[in-house]
């Protein structure tokens, strides 16, 4: 319907969501943002003269963007969640030790590329 009307229409998937591939060790985060701005960015410049309407789109992307928003109106609809009972929840879980695992051998090999050792804390 709203494409007869000359509306288009493009969805996003969050990393991992709706059965997207994950391609980088960054897993979706409702508090990132970063991945949303620059396709919004694109859509503005593609289509100039057009106005950009959001249907589910990030609160948070919203406040961020203030008065440099480049969506004429967003319709936003999420769950509240609390981010820090969820987060323990995730570590708890066997993908939530393999993404934790992976971040430490990182910050080991990169303490032991740039130092020659490890930091130890103080």
């Amino acid at each position: 319907m709203l494409l007869n009307e000359g509306w288009s229409i493009c969805a996003v998937n969050s990393r991992g969501c709706a059965g997207s591939m994950i391609t980088s060790e960054v897993l979706h985060n409702s508090r990132a943002t970063w991945d949303f701005r620059p396709v919004v960015t694109w859509f503005k410049l593609k289509f100039l003269n057009r106005p950009l309407f959001g249907l589910g789109f990030s609160p948070l992307h919203c406040g961020e963007e203030g008065e440099r928003r480049l969506l004429k109106t967003a319709v936003v609809f999420s769950k509240l969640s609390n981010l820090e009972v969820v987060s323990r929840a995730l570590l708890q879980t066997h993908i939530g030790d393999l993404a934790m695992l992976r971040r430490v051998k990182r910050h080991w090999f990169v303490n032991k590329v740039l130092f020659g050792e490890l930091q130890e804390s103080k």
